[in-house]
């Protein structure tokens, strides 16, 4: 299993009865996570200056309450910046554990020779890979499949979908 611990702008502060407290660049959400089965005395001081709390609902989804939170923001990694914002279902259009995978593509990529600039867009939960100056989504998914450690992903048919909708990040 590979971990994402090269961020410096995401982190996990805490975590316990239920919820994460999470920093995403210089603000602070608190949101549910079901994999949090223990309890915590929420020492942190975090806790008590979160600057947005997603709350579940009992009848599902939920709600956010924001304290001092723009409607957008910027978070990065390493050469890459993402704009965030909160959702109604409590996400913010990042998911940062994937760091490890756009590493590997990016890896490849530059390795491969291939001219042009790399862009990530966020495509949830995949990041896709995409040249400037039009390399052509198949050809690069036949790249990745070239390499027998590639995850195994579709990427062809999520990426050629999205890339009318999706919101580069430079």
């Amino acid at each position: 299993m590979w971990t994402a611990d090269n961020w410096t702008d995401y982190e996990v502060i805490d975590t316990g009865s239920g919820e994460k407290l999470e920093r995403w660049g210089k603000y602070l959400l608190v949101r549910p996570d079901p994999q949090v089965i223990w309890e915590s005395e929420r020492k942190h001081p975090g806790w008590k200056k979160k600057n947005g709390h997603y709350h579940r609902s009992s009848r599902g989804g939920g709600e956010w309450e924001f304290f001092d939170l723009p409607q957008e923001w910027s978070i990065h990694y390493r050469e890459l910046t993402f704009r965030l914002k909160p959702f109604s279902f409590k996400h913010t259009g990042l998911f940062p554990e994937q760091a490890v995978n756009w590493d590997w593509f990016s890896g490849k990529i530059r390795h491969a020779g291939i001219p042009g600039k790399v862009r990530q867009l966020q495509i949830s939960p995949v990041v896709c890979p995409i040249i400037d100056v039009g390399y052509p989504v198949q050809k690069l998914s036949q790249l990745l499949h070239r390499f027998p450690s590639a995850p195994q992903i579709s990427h062809q048919q999520t990426c050629q979908k999205q890339q009318r909708k999706a919101t580069p990040f430079s």
